[in-house]
């Protein structure tokens, strides 16, 4: 009798990431990076599209709030809006604008964590949590992640690297953001993922940020996705994701060190 085994479950979810990543690759080379990067964003955008409940919608966007004509993100690679109660600004051919308050995540999509990429993601997520503040509502209202495919070797030999990298953002971006109404705290990502290991939560509920981070075998995405859909439930009245229940831990075993306090 085959027993279930939720552990292979959630792991498969990173290997068909890579697999399907990793098959243009195999045929085009070196060649064509900006459709490499689309059809990577394209298959994480279907795989969270496959978990999201109905409603919402998964696409590439901008988030616009309509009462203030300069008030618009930067592309997201992918936007989640939440469609149940009214559409979207614009919704044609995959593009997507969306006002603030529907807005329910974004998540920014890269093939190589490493410094540059991640002040790319830092930079990107900031101005979502930017247009948050400015509309009224709460920053940490839209749930903001970054995806990585790959670790660079620098962080494969150490996984704490991103601490430094996280940190030195914070560092440049201190003065412009002091006068701001929301500290600036609150307008870092929430998580950051790569394949197929790594997993940084910054932890915001403190007076100075926490970046925590995990290495698990292959379930750095079954969290990631636990992560957002959590988010997505409780904004939309709903108390768990059923995708909790098959992950075992809150994100894998702690790098050592565990926690970095952002200064």
């Amino acid at each position: 009798m085959v027993q279930p085994d939720h552990g292979s479950y959630l792991r498969s979810l990173a290997f068909e990431l890579e697999a399907s990543a990793q098959r243009v690759r195999n045929l085009i080379g070196d060649a064509h990076w900006l459709s490499d990067g689309r059809h990577k964003e394209f298959l994480l955008a279907e795989l969270v599209r496959r978990h999201c409940p109905s409603g919402v919608r998964v696409a590439t966007g901008f988030v616009k709030d309509p009462a203030l004509p300069d008030c618009v993100s930067h592309e997201q690679d992918i936007l989640i809006a939440d469609t149940t109660a009214h559409a979207p600004l614009f919704d044609q051919g995959g593009l997507v604008v969306a006002s603030p308050s529907q807005v329910l995540a974004t998540i920014s999509v890269k093939s190589t964590m490493n410094s540059e990429t991640v002040r790319q993601s830092l930079d990107n997520q900031f101005a979502v949590r930017h247009i948050a503040c400015q509309s009224g509502l709460e920053p940490s209202s839209i749930w903001c992640g970054a995806f990585f495919y790959t670790a660079s070797p620098a962080i494969v030999k150490d996984p704490t690297k991103p601490y430094t990298y996280v940190n030195a953002w914070v560092k440049d971006n201190k003065a412009a953001t002091a006068t701001e109404r929301a500290p600036l705290l609150w307008r870092l990502p929430d998580t950051l993922c790569c394949l197929p290991e790594f997993l940084y939560r910054i932890d915001q509920s403190t007076e100075a940020p926490v970046v925590r981070g995990f290495r698990s075998s292959s379930m750095s995405i079954a969290v990631f996705l636990v992560l957002l859909l959590g988010h997505i439930a409780h904004k939309r009245g709903g108390r768990f994701t059923t995708c909790a229940s098959l992950v075992e831990d809150g994100g894998g075993t702690p790098l050592s060190p565990a926690d970095y306090e952002i200064v």
